[in-house]
């Protein structure tokens, strides 16, 4: 999930490491040329297979950093809520979407008609206290941030739909001549900082970057080797959580956080986001996550996490019942601070007048390239034991 409009920022050991001598394309054939060694996992969890999709096909800019604003591979994208009753019954509005029903917490990839892992249903921790430690302590940390906080008209009304939403962390983008921290006001900062130093958004936030890393290592590596440049060069900027991969995180305050179809375009294009579920509703018929490029609804139970590549996947929840309420906490990082990375710490105004015109050559052919790079560290499914 992306910062709402009205968020502004200010300006404020690996191996293989990013300098402006390092292009994209060497760090991704650095990492493919390391995908020898098969994965094992513990369990033989069910995969949750998408219905005629191939995140291949997908699309991106023409940089190949950031996603099309709401525009890709769905035959139909409507920007409306639609109810359970859309997709099953005699009177349905949309056909061939399968209703994955909840199995547990236990951890199910998704696979595209490929074979890629193209996201993750994580479930939540494996702890006896999980609902007493994470669960409830981040339900009432939110309703507090929702009692407190200052909402404009704008982070309660926007494109991903009628419910307050306040983001933190570092972006870049949007005209910004480097990257900062978003701004949010001296009421809402202090809130959100209070949500960033509570011990519950400390595990989801660790418990999704662990998932991260064990079911798309290739990828994992990417941001990591990345992110580690991003903040070496940048030591006053701090990210939301020492424990995450990701850059910036939303607190989405509801009080009835049920999203519109969109695709979050200005996160790394084939980049994975982070989306946990929060709040007191009966998951069976509502708050449900539509991919709809997958033709996919999967209950989504308060606790739980998902991880997808957000910028690439069309996506909205059904709504749910009047009386419930639901929150939901994102993290992402905006495909600007890889590009950022990329280019040597610099604009790309600043980048390309650097370049030779061999240079500028070089520096399109990988920008054309950049996607499909970037999808070819999904991990495949004969990488893994899925049943």
């Amino acid at each position: 999930m992306q910062p709402d409009a009205g968020a502004q920022a200010s300006t404020s050991s690996t191996h293989t490491r990013l300098s402006k001598g390092r292009t994209n394309a060497k760090v991704l054939a650095y990492l493919w040329a390391h995908r020898q060694k098969p994965l094992r996992r513990p369990q033989t969890p069910h995969a949750i297979r998408a219905r005629r999709f191939a995140i291949k096909n997908g699309a991106a800019a023409s940089t190949g950093y950031i996603g099309l604003r709401d525009h890709g591979v769905a035959d139909n994208e409507p920007t409306s809520l639609h109810r359970l009753d859309a997709f099953i019954g005699d009177h349905k509005s949309y056909s061939n979407f399968r209703i994955i029903k909840y199995l547990g917490p236990a951890t199910r990839p998704i696979i595209d008609d490929d074979n890629r892992v193209v996201g993750v249903f994580a479930g939540h921790e494996d702890h006896p206290k999980f609902k007493e430690q994470v669960l409830n302590p981040a339900i009432i940390a939110m309703e507090d941030a929702l009692a407190s906080c200052s909402i404009s008209e704008e982070r309660r009304d926007h494109r991903r739909g009628n419910f307050a939403s306040f983001s933190t962390g570092q972006s870049y983008g949007g005209g910004q001549v480097r990257p900062g921290t978003l701004i949010n006001g001296a009421i809402n900062t202090a809130i959100l900082l209070s949500l960033l130093s509570n011990s519950a958004f400390t595990r989801l936030a660790g418990f999704a970057t662990g998932v991260f890393a064990n079911w798309s290592p290739h990828l994992y590596e990417y941001y990591r080797i990345n992110m580690m440049a991003f903040y070496r060069r940048n030591p006053t900027l701090k990210r939301p959580f020492i424990n995450s991969i990701w850059s910036a995180c939303t607190f989405n305050l509801g009080p009835q956080t049920c999203a519109l179809g969109h695709r979050d375009f200005a996160n790394l294009a084939f980049g994975w986001c982070a989306i946990t579920a929060l709040g007191n509703f009966d998951y069976t018929k509502g708050g449900h996550l539509i991919l709809w490029d997958c033709r996919l609804i999967i209950e989504f139970p308060p606790g739980c996490t998902i991880l997808i590549p957000s910028a690439a996947i069309f996506h909205s929840n059904i709504p749910i019942a009047e009386g419930e309420r639901r929150y939901s906490f994102t993290q992402y990082t905006a495909g600007g601070i890889f590009r950022w990375v990329q280019h040597g710490f610099q604009t790309n105004k600043n980048y390309q007048r650097s370049l030779s015109k061999a240079g500028k050559r070089a520096a399109f052919k990988a920008d054309a390239k950049r996607w499909e790079d970037g999808v070819n560290l999904y991990t495949y499914k004969d990488e893994v034991q899925i049943d």
